[in-house]
């Protein structure tokens, strides 16, 4: 039951028998629906508006069925548990939400909002409830860290400092050469680094001497490769500047199979974007511990793969092309490119020059 129409067929022996498996084929599919009524907990209503939603969903992407999962299990159960669908209301559901924000901070209460307003919105297409509470509540609106771009002085220290831990000797595991491969391939296409790590071999494409690659995948956070990036309007294919089609080149040449991932660990198993980030967060605290990033004009905070896709961006829109960073980025609109990836400072007009000279410069 989840507001799409789909036709149930069954076979019988004859007409009755017929009739009966449809009857109990219906009875197993409204099962659930039929289980609740106005006394019934919203923690079992948001059992069934999860099954519901997978059933008109079936594409949904593994981490996002994962989060939505994780909210109800521990965000929102034992709150859910002590609230029957007779007694929703909005100032109840605004405590709710309250509460998760005050005990486990902005971020997951906005999570529990958006799971708490789509059941909601089931139970109103059960005909449990007429409206969805959920949505008249405060809309919850975390504090951004806002993490600037960095500057073509700033990559260069970062690249350097990265060549001087490669080349640290240490016990045990030696440093992730990787890295800084992946960060080129970042600053050589502005992708995100989940879809850096979904390049196989495949998406390579060589054209007299220029390499490009296809832009069509990303991993996701379970390990698993989603077969469009973040979005899938934002499939791309990118010409690789020579910095970064040195690195694919030499990647391919390890590469056996057409579906063989570019950049793999030491066991040869794919990348996934928690250790990525957890080699990256050590080479950072070592450079850091060794004052190497002292020569930063940025705050060490900003030296993250996110913010090596600000910096592209703030580059090439540097040139006065918008437009082109917003397709290199793989966004719908320019707008978006402009308001949260380009570091831009606005020009003043050049005539104060004039009327400045005019007012206040020394006669010769």
């Amino acid at each position: 039951m989840d507001g799409t129409a789909r036709q149930v067929e069954r076979k019988g022996a004859d007409e009755n028998a017929a009739l009966e498996s449809i009857h109990k084929a219906l009875a197993q599919i409204l099962g659930a629906t039929q289980a609740l009524d106005s006394g019934s907990t919203l923690e079992e209503a948001g059992r069934q508006w999860l099954e519901a939603y997978k059933r008109a969903h079936p594409n949904a992407a593994a981490g996002t069925l994962a989060q939505y999962r994780r909210c109800l299990n521990r965000t929102l159960q034992s709150r859910l548990a002590q609230i029957r669908i007779s007694d929703l209301n909005v100032p109840l559901l605004e405590g709710v939400v309250t509460s998760i924000s005050d005990e486990r901070g902005a971020w997951n209460a906005k999570m529990a909002r958006i799971v708490l307003s789509m059941v909601c919105q089931h139970l109103v297409r059960m005909g449990h409830i007429e409206r969805d509470f959920a949505a008249a509540t405060t809309p919850v609106r975390p504090a951004k860290t806002e993490r600037e771009a960095l500057s073509a002085h700033d990559v260069d220290v970062v690249r350097q400092v990265l060549i001087q831990w490669e080349s640290t000797k240490r016990r045990g595991v030696g440093p992730n050469l990787d890295i800084r491969r992946i960060l080129d391939i970042v600053l050589g296409t502005s992708m995100r680094p989940g879809e850096v790590l979904a390049l196989r071999k495949r998406d390579v494409l060589v054209v007299d001497d220029q390499v490009f690659v296809s832009v069509n995948g990303t991993m996701q956070p379970n390990g698993e490769r989603k077969p469009t990036p973040k979005r899938a309007r934002q499939m791309r294919i990118i010409c690789l500047p020579r910095f970064a089609a040195d690195i694919i080149m030499a990647k391919m040449q390890i590469c056996s199979d057409a579906e063989d991932y570019l950049f793999r660990t030491r066991k040869g198993t794919p990348y996934q974007l928690n250790n990525l980030d957890r080699a990256f967060r050590k080479f950072r605290n070592w450079a850091t511990g060794q004052q190497l990033f002292d020569a930063l004009e940025a705050p060490v905070e900003n030296v993250l793969f996110s913010t090596m896709r600000k910096t592209v961006a703030t580059e090439i829109a540097s040139l006065g092309d918008v437009e082109l960073a917003a397709r290199l980025l793989g966004h719908a609109s320019s707008e978006t490119t402009r308001r949260f990836y380009i570091k831009e400072l606005p020009w003043v007009d050049k005539r104060t020059a004039d009327l400045l000279q005019s007012a206040f410069g020394y006669s010769d």
